[in-house]
């Protein structure tokens, strides 16, 4: 038996489309119809193969988005002073797990904890700036929008008690 070639092929579905009435050719849909079984499998394979060049690279950059976490928004002045407060946090615990129970420290430990410690608190006092910096400008924004007063008073509540926690973190930290 011979493999059919594409002309033959072309001219098959030629004829196919003009052989039943010529005042109304049939479509090509209709002719691939009539094709016989050869010409469905090739018609069905090029379904496959465009859909499936269509589908492949779709669902891979719908399943690569999915695994991309969520990007994140930049940092507040007020998140990077809380992290870095968690981080002073956990070095005092450090520095408190190197005293011995007679109250001796080992010295290199110390010396590191204490250089760590002086590095974190100047980091802090610009962080503090920055915070205050914060709060500043959202009770001037507050205000020239002319809010309740008592939006305004927990404004200025929360910066007054800010304040004095930070002062205490100050006689801590001296």
């Amino acid at each position: 038996m011979q493999k059919p070639s594409m002309l033959m092929i072309q001219g098959d579905l030629d004829r196919m489309r003009h052989s039943r009435d010529s005042a109304h050719p049939l479509s090509t849909i209709s002719a691939i119809r009539h094709g016989g079984p050869w010409l469905q499998s090739i018609t069905w394979l090029v379904i496959i193969t465009f859909t499936m060049l269509i589908l492949a690279p779709t669902a891979e950059a719908v399943h690569a988005e999915l695994d991309r976490p969520p990007a994140l928004p930049p940092a507040t002045a007020e998140a990077q002073f809380s992290a870095h407060m968690v981080e002073l946090t956990e070095r005092v615990k450090q520095w408190r797990r190197a005293l011995d129970p007679n109250g001796f420290t080992k010295m290199h430990e110390a010396e590191r904890g204490r250089s760590a410690l002086a590095k974190l608190r100047s980091d802090l006092s610009v962080l503090d700036r920055q915070v205050r910096d914060s709060l500043e400008q959202s009770a001037a924004a507050l205000q020239s929008r002319e809010i309740s007063t008592v939006i305004l008073e927990r404004e200025q509540d929360t910066a007054a008690h800010y304040e004095q926690k930070y002062a205490e973190l100050e006689q801590r930290l001296a």
